[in-house]
């Protein structure tokens, strides 16, 4: 009979003859996905003068776990704040000139997408952008690392990378592909100018719609879902409305809900889509 005193030590071994192995075992393979798997870091090329490309890619993995031919990058650029721009850019690769080891690949962008990525204006812009690498293989399978604006930035000011010395290969600047898309994450918003006279609205502005929406229905309740990402959009389109904390965001108790515009904004403008709300048609 196992006595009370002889109880951890029995606990101990079972968990080294069953748990240990596992452990060790989930911890290889950890190890191995992060480390040995496909990576991807921004790095300047050296390339500024003749082919406009000083900015590239670096994309790695070890060959002899992974036998990955690499056909595709894309790269997706987000500004999560109120205003904020994207960019979907991709590089593709015929078949046969699909990648079997680790390259450098320089990106040959134009002027207005090369300042997206490596210039910000405040740290709130800097702070609140991220970029999104996905390196796809011939055979279907993707991987897909974030990366962070600043990490662009430090890396077209650092020195120019050796492909030689870093054993990797260097491909040919290359053009973004023909179906890349360059443009506003709030595509819907209407931008109004408003008579600080009358207080109503006037003309558009530059870019903007001729009037305000016109909505037929009234908002009766106001919640938010779970897996808000606090980018403070939705707090800058309806302040009296949400109110963002550290690491959620809430709505006022009695908040007013009579600004259906701008409740339908934020609504629309969360890049994680979870500011719901009810309604109900006007009188």
């Amino acid at each position: 009979m196992l006595t009370l005193e002889l109880f951890p030590l029995a606990t101990l071994t079972t968990f080294l003859i069953i748990g240990a192995p596992i452990t060790l075992i989930v911890l290889i393979r950890s190890l191995n996905y992060y480390l040995g798997n496909i990576w991807v870091k921004p790095v300047a090329t050296g390339l500024e003068a003749e082919d406009g490309a000083p900015l590239g890619l670096v994309v790695r993995w070890d060959n002899d776990t992974y036998d990955y031919k690499v056909c595709r990058v894309r790269m997706e650029y987000v500004e999560v704040f109120r205003g904020g721009r994207s960019l979907s850019t991709t590089f593709t690769f015929e078949d046969k000139q699909a990648k079997k080891r680790g390259f450098i690949l320089p990106l040959k962008l134009v002027e207005n997408e090369l300042k997206l990525l490596t210039q910000a204006e405040n740290e709130k812009e800097m702070n609140n952008s991220s970029i999104v690498i996905e390196v796809e293989s011939t055979d279907g399978r993707t991987v897909r690392r974030k990366i962070s604006k600043r990490k662009f930035m430090e890396a077209l000011a650092a020195p120019a990378i050796n492909a030689k010395k870093e054993e990797l290969d260097l491909a040919p600047p290359k053009e973004s592909d023909a179906w890349s898309v360059h443009s506003r994450v709030f595509p819907w918003r209407k931008v109004v100018e408003v008579d600080a006279g009358t207080k109503k609205a006037g003309g558009p502005s530059a870019g903007g719609s001729s009037a305000p929406q016109v909505f037929d229905y009234l908002i009766t309740k106001v919640w938010i879902e779970p897996g808000c990402i606090v980018c403070d959009a939705c707090e800058n389109e309806a302040p009296d409305v949400f109110k963002v904390l550290e690491d959620t965001c809430i709505v006022h108790e009695n908040a007013p809900l009579g600004d259906t515009g701008s409740i339908v904004a934020a609504a629309e403008g969360c890049p994680v889509d979870v500011i719901k709300y009810d309604t109900a048609p006007k009188a």
